[in-house]
C-alpha cells in the first residue's frame, strides 16, 4: 500500500519534540512512573534503531543530551 508509507524521520523528529516539551512529572512525593514518558521514549529509541537522518543531526543530538539531563 504506498499511501500509508511512513516517513521515520518526520516520526522521530515529532516524537523528539513531545519529549522536549513534555512537562515533568515529580516522583520524590509519587512512586508511580510517568507511562507517558517511558512510552515516548522507547518509541523514539525504537525509531533510532532504523537509522533516520534526525538521529545524527545536530538537532537530535541536542534533543538526546536534553532528554537525559532533564529526565535521568
Amino acid at each position: 500500500m504506498q499511501g500509508s508509507l511512513l516517513d521515520l524521520n518526520e516520526l522521530a523528529v515529532h516524537a523528539a519534540e513531545l519529549i522536549v516539551n513534555r512537562g515533568y512529572l515529580e516522583r520524590r512525593h509519587n512512586s508511580a512512573e510517568d507511562d507517558g514518558l517511558l512510552g515516548l521514549l522507547t518509541l523514539a529509541s525504537v525509531i533510532c534503531k532504523h537509522n533516520p537522518p534526525f538521529k545524527l543531526s545536530p538537532t537530535g543530538q541536542v534533543t538526546t543530551v536534553t532528554a537525559h539531563v532533564t529526565y535521568l
